[in-house]
């Protein structure tokens, strides 16, 4: 299937101290939040396009979403457990 590689993913789900995450069709620079199940923002921070990872050492345990918004306003949502 052709969307395997184009849609925004993550990994290791959970997640213990770094979660790996490729953008796939997102863009340019993308608005990336993390929020947890109750609403709270934990990070908010803007990456560039591609791979990158994220230290998740300092989030408590639980359900959490991250949300990513690229410069065209094309937005996904994952969801990952620490």
């Amino acid at each position: 299937d052709g969307l395997s590689n184009t849609l925004p993913s993550l990994y290791p789900n959970p997640v213990r101290n770094v979660l790996q995450v490729k953008t796939g069709e997102l863009s340019g620079e993308i608005n990336m939040n993390i929020y947890g199940a109750d609403g709270s923002l934990y990070l908010s921070r803007t990456v560039t396009a591609g791979n990158f990872s994220i230290d998740t050492s300092s989030l408590p345990g639980g359900l959490f979403i991250l949300s990513m918004q690229d410069e065209t306003g094309k937005a996904y949502t994952v969801r990952f457990t620490k």
